[in-house]
């Protein structure tokens, strides 16, 4: 006797739906052939290393910081336990350095911590994020020469982990393009070096954002967004003698340098601070033009968020320096 399955007993019937789905963009098809293999979980590579807790308080003041003693080590099964953290606004991150050859996991998740434990969370790999940059004068600026310049991106939580082979920091030449193949979708302060002369930042953007204000958050800005730095050459420098009430020198003395009138909130963007040489002598590096204010101190700039009101109170009370374009100021201010 012949065996008869369900399937032999019913003729084929009609399948309402799509058996095979359309064929992928370019774009897309790409995205799948390279993105895919580096975000995907491997579960027979090592789980992520370490855990850290960083206060997302003190992004308002640009600081980078970690909660006293909130790091962790994942154990083989993956599970973490962070214990002794104060109730607060947090950022956990978990990042494994990465073995030439092979990408660096990096992770992170916002939480909020009250007077209860958070169980079950999960930190999933970010992907990587290509940005691409333009550094060009100013339109004032005329029969400039080209300058070399070094552009660099600093995570504002502080991990530095391998970045996909691709260093955080790029030669260029102004003007001219730059382009950061990989990065991964995180906060980042970025700085020039090599500023000569009276060359000085003008603007710094990035999808709109002001980068003098905020920080740099890859992957958050319109598809296209590019950083854009636009430098200006009529900048001038502060030359600060810091003396005693005789008329002597002051080596080791801090100074502050601050434009006048900035707000609290976003005194810390713009403020220059340096130390006095041996001579008592201490000059800027290139500033727009304008007005600043000038304190000479014995300690440095608290920049924790609960200090910034007192910080700006205490720089309205310093010189005021009106800097002219393409100029050396001399300030010399008796300490008493």
């Amino acid at each position: 006797m012949k065996n008869t399955s369900d399937n032999d007993k019913h003729p084929a019937r009609a399948f309402f739906g799509r058996r095979k789905g359309h064929a992928l963009k370019p774009r897309q098809a790409t995205l799948f052939d390279t993105l895919l293999p580096r975000i995907a979980l491997d579960l027979a590579k090592p789980v992520p290393a370490d855990l850290r807790l960083v206060n997302r308080q003190l992004e308002a003041a640009g600081g980078v910081g970690f909660a006293l003693g909130a790091t962790a080590k994942a154990g083989p099964n993956g599970q973490f336990t962070i214990c002794g953290v104060s109730a607060g606004a947090y950022k956990l991150i978990g990042y494994q350095r990465g073995v030439e050859g092979e990408t660096a996991f990096y992770g992170s998740l916002d939480i909020e911590l009250s007077d209860r434990d958070l169980q079950n969370l999960r930190v999933l790999p970010d992907f990587m994020m290509p940005l691409a940059g333009t550094a060009v004068w100013d339109a004032d600026a005329t029969n400039q020469e080209p300058m070399k310049l070094n552009v660099s991106l600093s995570p504002w939580n502080g991990v530095v982990i391998a970045n996909v082979g691709h260093e955080l920091r790029q030669a260029i030449s102004v003007p001219g393009k730059f382009r950061w193949p990989e990065l991964r979708r995180d906060a980042f302060r970025p700085t020039l070096g090599g500023l000569t002369g009276f060359v000085y930042v003008k603007s710094m953007t990035y999808g709109g954002h002001d980068l003098r204000h905020e920080l740099l958050r890859v992957g958050e800005a319109f598809e296209g967004s590019e950083l854009k730095i636009v430098l200006g050459v009529d900048g001038g420098k502060i030359s600060i003698a810091a003396v005693d009430d005789k008329g002597g020198p002051l080596p080791d003395m801090t100074i502050l340098v601050s434009p006048d009138g900035a707000a609290p909130a976003t005194i810390t963007d713009e403020l220059v601070e340096g130390v006095t040489d041996k001579d008592g002598f201490f000059v800027t590096g290139a500033l727009a033009p304008g007005r600043y204010r000038v304190l000479v101190r014995t300690e440095s700039a608290d920049r924790s968020p609960e200090s910034l009101p007192s910080l700006a109170q205490a720089l309205a009370s310093g010189e005021a320096v009106e800097l002219a374009p393409k100029s050396l100021r001399d300030v010399r201010i008796a300490v008493r």
